[in-house]
């Protein structure tokens, strides 16, 4: 590096910057970690509407690619410290598109509560209609949860209809909204507990009821001498199927407890192995189970 305006490179007057390898400056990296992973934010030294105070507010744009000197990553990165936890970037192809989705890495952070940069590339050159239909499609969202809250508006308690009249009224004022989320989400939250554990009692009642109508139609049947049929009706119905069953699992406990394995090796009897070893052998054929059938090997 040899144009600087700082200083001639000697040890006395050295300049303002100077390249060196980069294995000499590994040691800085894990103050690097400790200073961007670590280090709390300190809302109490910025001021987003001074030059000075801007330049102390939180960046949520940090370490691009850009090429060194680059004279428009700077104002990436004030436009990030003045709105960055709100931001919807609609990125046009260029230089930007580049240092802003270097994969596996971005320059784009978040604070504590995981607000930050929401960033999208449109590759051609319609960032202005792309980023036209990201606005419209957040408009149609909010205008949505707006019509839920004031459809449910009577429906709820009254602390949880107080956080929806002031969420609506603060309307795209984003500092006012994250005034009432907290107690808006808690709110949601205990309403969503108290209709499922409603939706559950009705539940219960309704099997409850159910059970209870047909022990009376049971009653009613018994009363009126046709109890006999009715469950002669129902054996009919079902025995076969059970017998059915009982025959086929009968078969294969046969089959699995040895019988089959025995079968399979007298028939080998004379040709290969005597009778007396048939018993000393059948624990060692394999049997396996093909769906329900089993096969023997």
């Amino acid at each position: 590096m040899t144009v600087c305006p700082v200083g001639d490179g000697t040890k006395e007057n050295p300049r303002a910057l100077t390249a060196k390898p980069i294995a000499t400056q590994m040691k800085q990296q894990p103050v690097a970690d400790y200073l961007y992973k670590n280090t709390p934010e300190k809302p109490q030294y910025g001021n987003p509407n001074t030059v000075a105070g801007v330049s102390l507010e939180r960046p949520y744009f940090e370490v691009s690619g850009c090429c060194p000197g680059c004279g428009e990553a700077p104002y990436y990165r004030l436009v990030s410290q003045l709105f960055g936890r709100d931001m919807l970037v609609a990125n046009a192809t260029g230089c930007s598109m580049i240092y802003c989705s270097a994969t596996p890495s971005n320059p784009f952070a978040t604070n504590d509560q995981g607000e930050g940069i929401a960033w999208a590339n449109s590759l051609f050159e319609d960032n202005a209609e792309y980023g036209f239909g990201m606005a419209v499609a957040q408009t149609a969202k909010a205008a949505r949860i707006y019509r839920i809250m004031e459809e449910n508006m009577d429906a709820v308690e009254p602390e949880l209809k107080a956080s929806f009249e002031a969420y609506i009224a603060a309307g795209d004022d984003r500092d006012a909204q994250r005034a009432v989320k907290d107690q808006l989400v808690a709110g949601l939250k205990a309403n969503n507990e108290a209709l499922l554990t409603e939706k559950k009692e009705a539940a219960r009642r309704a099997k409850e009821a159910e059970e209870t109508r047909q022990r009376e139609h049971q009653e009613a049947l018994k009363s009126a001498g046709k109890m006999d049929e009715f469950e002669k009706t129902i054996r009919s119905q079902y025995e076969p199927v059970l017998k059915e069953k009982d025959e086929r699992y009968t078969t294969l406990a046969s089959r699995v407890l040895g019988s089959e394995r025995k079968a399979v090796l007298g028939s080998f009897i004379g040709d290969f192995i005597t009778p007396e070893t048939v018993d000393l052998v059948a624990p060692f054929v394999r049997t396996e189970f093909e769906g329900d059938e089993v096969v023997t090997k």
